[in-house]
């Protein structure tokens, strides 16, 4: 593995805001140490050394650069060389002030798990974040009938954006605001890290072949209040999917394939991001006019339980991609749900089959 390349990978689990690009790292008995404000990184058989060195960015850049893998040694107190099979660098570097920073400190391996599910299914969540979005992992109370005073707990991921509120059941026990990591949390599952999440810190390892990167980062609380998490909790277990008497919701299913064929022919249109749906004699029409009067339509099969009409948000990529992932279903394989309810003005969709029972949805807000 190239010396740049292992550093580009501990670079992809810890927070964009600590600005490397100003740091200082400690090049210490062949691995490679940074800290920072809230976040550090160990990168263990980073290059062969038989020198100890502090490295400025503006030194570890060159040495990147090179590409392959980079070897140091020493040519006298002030000096270093890096080398690979094609280049030589000598640079004039800091061996005094090579100290091991405090703060990094791995943990017993042993004490890393893969990372649970709840993030690693709600990966494609992320693809929802926007400026005006939140997205944190919560745990709630749920409600125990069998017995009232002995509830259980429950964990919730749920992003919150100006037209959507996604969410996914999942493991309880975890508190954490996700809406400023989305490339940590990405870059974690890329590489099937392990980790340990511990008081507002996220520990983690990638182990491979030829070296292991250690790293840590704080996090803030869920940013939900209670009562989102509650409503949030609530909203999966069907608050406006079941029937009500006099007020019945509508069931339609149809490929979820075919709202996908449609997506670059709208993302074409200059329009106002909404669209109509109208569903009859077992088909789904969905028209969508734009800001100067074009009209696209499209019409395919779907399974319904009533005519229905309405407007809603137009369903994006990312919508779908999150829904389909964490059923863990193939998009050729599945079926968008769509649960209208036109007396709450609420569309919620799911994703099927669902063989795990996964619970997660996106909730919209629809006009009749």
């Amino acid at each position: 593995m190239s010396t740049r390349t292992k550093f580009q990978r501990a670079q992809r689990i810890i927070p964009n805001e600590e600005n490397l690009d100003t740091r200082d790292f400690v090049l210490y008995d062949n691995a490679l140490y940074f800290a920072g404000d809230r976040a550090w990184f160990k990168i263990e058989n980073f290059m062969e050394s038989d020198v100890n060195c502090l490295l400025r960015f503006n030194d570890l850049t060159p040495i990147l650069s090179m590409g392959g893998e980079v070897t140091a040694t020493k040519i006298d107190d002030k000096s270093v060389e890096f080398k690979n099979d094609k280049h030589t660098l000598t640079l004039h570097v800091d061996q005094l002030g090579a100290v091991i920073p405090a703060v990094v400190q791995p943990l017993p391996v042993h004490e890393y798990e893969d990372l649970p599910d709840i993030i690693s299914r709600g990966r494609n969540i992320f693809g929802l974040l926007n400026e005006f979005a939140t997205a944190s992992i919560g745990t709630v109370e749920e409600p125990n009938p069998a017995d009232p005073s002995n509830p259980g707990m429950e964990g919730y991921l749920a992003l919150l954006n100006e037209k959507t509120l996604a969410v996914m059941k999942g493991e309880p026990g975890l508190d954490m605001d996700l809406t400023d990591l989305p490339e940590v949390t990405k870059g974690l599952i890329a590489q099937k890290a392990k980790v340990k999440l511990d008081n507002q810190l996220v520990h983690s390892m990638v182990e491979e072949e030829d070296y292991t990167i250690y790293a840590s980062f704080k996090h803030g609380r869920s940013r939900f209040p209670e009562k989102r998490k509650r409503l949030s909790r609530d909203i999966a277990h069907g608050l406006y999917e079941a029937d009500q008497p006099q007020q019945p919701v509508i069931l339609l299913e149809a490929d979820v394939t075919e709202f996908i064929e449609i997506l670059p022919v709208l993302d074409t249109l200059k329009h106002q991001k909404f669209m109509t749906i109208h569903a009859e004699n077992d088909t789904m029409n969905i028209t969508v006019v734009d800001n100067v009067k074009n009209v696209f339509h499209a019409s395919f099969p779907c399974t319904m339980s009533e005519e229905v009409r309405f407007e809603a948000p137009i369903f994006d990529r990312a919508m779908l991609d999150f829904l389909v992932t964490a059923v863990g279903s193939k998009l050729d394989e599945t079926k968008l749900q769509l649960c209208v309810n036109p007396w709450k003005y609420r569309l919620i969709l799911r994703a099927g089959p669902n063989e795990d029972d996964i619970n997660a949805l996106c909730m919209l807000k629809i006009t009749n």
